[in-house]
């Protein structure tokens, strides 16, 4: 019962996030310069340590691919140097570690991916057709379980999404076009995909995952290195 609450909590949460989300500077940047823009992140309970972030933007014919990697402990030790110093130069660099948003500083990358390279990976995008895919807030989190509970006296059965797992990673989609920004999230796919077969928006994302992953020469959205 508890794993079933804190996975109804994390649902509601997500979706009221997904509601409320506002565009960054960097995210209307895109929706002024580009056509079509996928922004492919990841989330974790040590999320606020690694944060990556692989995007793939189309204007016309010109496809271009980023990628965002900020890991803590890539940056400098401050342990021998006086802690007034650290403090100056922590203030000095543009990072916000405590942001989950992708912003443009030194950990923001141009990647040299071919012409023949991006066409592909933007054909095989296509062929998924993710501005027509579903999350979380159509499936909910996991499998629909039966719970019941009391209400002034009576018994009543509601069915809630749950997983039975509260400190797995999460899947978020950000597709921005000339319109604006549509938001997707997804809770352990692969493992929800397993105890529930058949959720299409779950199916496109792990394919989309993979197809990302390929172009990009990295194995997890959570990668370290």
């Amino acid at each position: 019962m508890r794993y079933t609450f804190i996975g109804f909590l994390f649902f509601i949460s997500s979706v009221q996030v997904a509601r409320s989300q506002k565009m960054t500077e960097l995210e209307k940047a895109f929706m002024n310069t580009s056509d079509s823009t996928l922004v492919l992140t990841g989330q974790n309970p040590g999320g606020l340590w690694v944060r990556n972030a692989f995007i793939v933007s189309k204007k016309d014919s010109l496809i271009s691919c980023y990628l965002y990697h900020f890991n803590v402990y890539d940056l400098p030790s401050s342990q021998r140097i006086p802690k007034g110093m650290a403090d100056y130069l922590k203030a000095k660099d543009t990072y916000n570690q405590y942001s989950n948003d992708i912003e443009v500083n030194r950990f923001f990358h141009i990647l040299e991916i071919g012409k023949d390279s991006t066409e592909n990976l933007w054909q095989n995008i296509s062929a998924i057709k993710p501005w027509e895919m579903e999350d979380d807030s159509t499936y909910g989190v996991g499998c629909p379980v039966e719970v019941k509970r009391k209400v002034n006296g009576d018994t009543i059965t509601e069915k809630v999404p749950s997983l039975g797992i509260i400190d797995g990673g999460t899947y978020v989609l950000k597709l921005i076009t000339k319109n604006g920004l549509k938001k997707l999230t997804y809770y352990l796919p692969e493992e929800s995909e397993k105890l529930c077969p058949g959720k299409e928006g779950r199916q496109k994302l792990i394919l989309l995952k993979r197809v990302m992953l390929k172009y990009f020469g990295k194995d997890s959205v959570f990668y370290i290195k």
